[in-house]
């Protein structure tokens, strides 16, 4: 399969509306067109009212109004038409970029749902978030920008050609230092854009820390972790802070001077067209137009030079959502799947082996279920259990042997060949970690399917959960909390095993289903599904004597091969049996027998700093192993979605960046602290002289962008108006001056706007964090963890 081409996704959303696409891109056109014609109508209305000349088209156009007159009038309605043409321009541009976003958003998700074990395996969700919130929304503002710098680059070249037009020679001269700034711009894309894509990913790394504190906040605070996470995240946000600051320090090198280069020209101009209009080459009308023109062609070059960066990291994410598209299952569907036949259908494993991370998880398992058969699998912990679930279940392939439905006619149809969602459609599993969404029961029961609440109720009834659902205070519309943990293990159990039964399946896996459920509850929900269940085919992994009651007959799984399978009764002495499910209690070794460790080795006080710094890896590799569990299973440090945007090339820029060392000295001790308020005023009191270097730059800045304009009028009314070669020299002079001064400003301000500004996200991020922690749960209970997240990352 291609590799996905960030490139390449955005040009498919584009083409996929090619209407309001080339509404933008004629609007941008008619509104660059219209701009341009201004300085035209300006320099005729100069000549008109010097009395350099008489007509002009516009005077043409309109022959009945007196000439400066007829130009005014066309002035007017070129600046009308631009207006509309500008709004347009805006309105369908947004429109576009946020569609364009909603595209991609919805392929993201589609992506992730389509992906077997083997490719969920790969997804970090801190990454998966990043990618769908900072870097969405990044390429959002990419495509919205988008039109804005075709107009520019639609603008200049139209200028350049106006610009010949009027004057040939002054134009060679402007355009002489084209080649540097092109030379610039691509030399430093490769720099900028691999600190960037680096920044990129340590933001990532940092959600992805605030993502599994957050879902693991039980972990967090039962073992008192709270002060090892913030550590963490400090860590992370100082990695963030510098990886930042190379980038804007990068950047301060080249977009300066790519917006301070088309200044000399205008320096040049002053000389040259004065000369030229003191030999009467040119009328001052045609050198005021060249001027205007001149200077518009300097600001388009200086935005467009300011837009390098924010193209860059569009790019870069566009990269980045490119990875997770290309994202695909490692056991793609048949090019054409055998149809399920109807009625009902048993399950076979085959010799089927399966490792993960060089463990040996299932060596040659064997096991055949008839249609309509229930069996009960049990063994000890290791044993293989939950992989052979798994695999069962159509989320793993088996490395060797064979997993397949049967009919009652013997006929075998092996999952290989089989569509995964006609698999889904007949195969339905029930973990023992029920997953709830934070919606209402009912949603819940029923997942989107269109069904009757007749058969919602009666799925509720057999699961035992009708009972309790009934005593909510909204029933069934009760909505519960995230994950559904609002309710209690077993109340989430029996909705998950109403869901299965819900829909119907063919095939019932139970993965430990009931384990959080009271015996007798349990009782009267096997009670239930045995007759309920006539023609369907379960495979129960048991722990508990009540769960073997359900099964004809019970199969014993050790280091991942059936040693037994067998009637329950006739197993009931067999000691394999008896070893697992023997009720009595196994006596406790003497504690006074055994050595207590040192206090060192149990709680390692110096452990802490140093740990933090390599729980997880800020490279921007998302690790990814495989296998769930079962005998060595889980999730392991293979390669990841991360680790396809590093190129070698890339990597090897990465390489050649300087280091990024700089750190944001805020007082962390104070941030982390407990304060009975918050207040903003406290954060930018910290950088105020910062900011006020900001200020004063950027006043800097306007000066000498007004100065230019007051040059030409130097220019013309002393220069050219007196006569005076040498004032123009002067004004040249005084002009390299202000290009000067303005390339040193702007160096500056990019560095000093930067590092205000991620110091100020630095000292919120961690202060916010800091006090999550100190949260009770309470908070955590009533407060989805998306938002939290949401207001750790994108409103920061």
């Amino acid at each position: 399969m291609a590799r996905h081409s960030g490139t390449r996704e955005l040009a498919a959303a584009l083409r996929d509306r090619r209407g309001i696409t080339a509404v933008t891109v004629v609007a941008t056109i008619a509104a660059t067109v219209f701009e341009v014609l201004i300085p035209l109508l300006t320099g005729s209305a100069v000549d008109v009212a010097t009395g350099a000349a008489t007509e002009s088209a516009a005077t043409r156009a309109l022959p009945q109004l007196e000439p400066l007159h007829a130009i005014i009038a066309v002035l007017i309605a070129v600046a009308l038409a631009r207006y509309l043409s500008q709004f347009l321009r805006r309105y369908t541009a947004g429109r576009l970029s946020i569609d364009t976003q909603h595209t991609l958003r919805v392929k993201i998700l589609d992506r992730l749902q389509r992906l077997d074990g083997p490719g969920q395996d790969q997804i970090v969700t801190g990454q998966v978030v990043s990618r769908s919130i900072s870097d969405l929304n990044a390429t959002q503002g990419l495509v919205a920008m988008g039109p804005w710098a075709l107009g520019m680059v639609v603008q200049l070249l139209i200028t350049v050609g106006v610009m010949l037009w009027v004057s040939p020679l002054l134009t060679v001269f402007a355009l002489a230092f084209m080649p540097l700034i092109v030379g610039v711009a691509v030399f430093s894309r490769r720099s900028v854009y691999a600190a960037t894509w680096v920044s990129q990913q340590a933001t990532a790394d940092l959600a992805t820390h605030v993502e599994q504190t957050v879902t693991g906040v039980r972990v967090v605070k039962a073992f008192a972790q709270e002060d090892r996470e913030v550590d963490r995240l400090n860590t992370l946000g100082r990695t963030l802070y510098a990886a930042k600051m190379r980038a804007a320090k990068l950047q301060a090198r080249f977009q300066p001077l790519l917006r301070n280069l088309p200044q000399l020209a205008l320096v040049v101009n002053i000389v040259l067209g004065g000369w030229l209009v003191l030999r009467g080459d040119i009328t001052v009308g045609t050198f005021f137009a060249f001027s205007v023109y001149l200077t518009s062609l300097t600001q388009i070059v200086g935005m467009l030079s300011g837009m390098i960066v924010t193209f860059q990291m569009g790019l870069a994410s566009l990269d980045r959502i490119a990875d997770i598209l290309d994202l695909t299952p490692q056991d793609p569907d048949p090019a054409d799947p055998v149809p399920l036949p109807e009625g009902p259908l048993g399950l076979r494993l085959t010799g089927v082996e399966f490792s993960t991370q060089g463990n040996r998880v299932l060596d040659g398992t064997t096991l055949d279920i008839a249609p309509g058969e229930t069996l009960a699998l049990i063994g000890p912990a290791g044993s293989g259990k939950s992989m052979a679930v798994q695999l069962a279940g159509g989320f793993y392939r088996p490395d060797s042997g064979s997993l397949a439905l049967t009919t009652p006619d013997g006929r075998e149809l092996d999952y290989r060949d089989l569509a995964r969602a006609d698999l889904r459609s007949a195969v339905t599993c029930v973990f023992d970690e029920a997953f709830l969404y934070s919606s209402s029961i009912r949603d819940n029961i029923a997942m989107g399917s269109a069904t009757t609440e007749e058969d919602i109720r009666h799925a509720a009834d057999l699961a035992q959960a009708t009972e309790f659902i009934d005593r909510l205070p909204e029933g069934f519309d009760t909505v519960v909390g995230e994950r559904g943990l609002t309710l209690s293990g077993g109340q989430r159990q029996r909705i998950a095993l109403a869901r299965a039964l819900l829909s119907r399946p063919r095939v019932l896996i139970l993965d430990d289903a009931t384990s959080a459920i009271d015996a007798a509850t349990e009782a009267r929900i096997l009670a239930g599904l045995r007759g309920e269940l006539a023609d369907v085919t379960v495979l129960a992994v048991a722990h508990r004597q009540s769960t073997l009651d359900l099964a004809e007959r019970v199969a014993i799984i050790d280091a991942g091969r059936i040693t037994v399978t067998g009637d329950p009764h006739l197993l009931a002495d067999d000691p394999r049996f008896t070893a697992i499910m023997d009720p009595s209690p196994t006596p406790l070794p003497d504690r006074s027998a055994i050595p207590e460790p040192p206090r060192g080795q149990l709680w390692p006080e110096a452990v802490r700093a140093e740990h933090t710094e390599h729980i997880t890896d800020t490279s921007g590799t998302i690790g990814g192993g495989r296998g769930m569990g079962g005998g060595g299973g889980g999730m392991g440090g293979g390669r990841g979605m991360g680790a396809i945007t590093a190129t070698p090339e890339l990597l090897a820029r990465v390489e050649k960046l300087p280091p990024a060392d700089e750190q944001p000295r805020l007082d962390t001790t104070a941030l982390r602290s407990d304060r009975a308020s918050f207040r903003v005023r406290d954060l930018f009191l910290a950088v105020r002289w910062l900011i006020l270097a900001v200020i004063g730059l950027l006043l800097v800045g306007v000066l000498t962008d007004l100065t230019f304009p007051t040059l030409m009028r130097w220019a013309v009314d002393d220069g050219v108006g007196a006569g005076s070669m040498e004032t123009l020299w002067w004004i040249a002079g005084g002009g390299l001056v202000v290009v000067a001064v303005s390339w040193a400003a702007a160096t500056a301000l990019i560095v000093l706007t930067s590092r205000t500004g991620e110091r100020l996200l630095y000292g919120l991020r961690l202060r916010s964090y800091a006090h999550l922690q100190r949260l009770s749960m309470s908070y955590y209970e009533t407060n989805l963890s998306g938002r939290i997240m949401t207001r750790m990352t994108t409103d920061i």
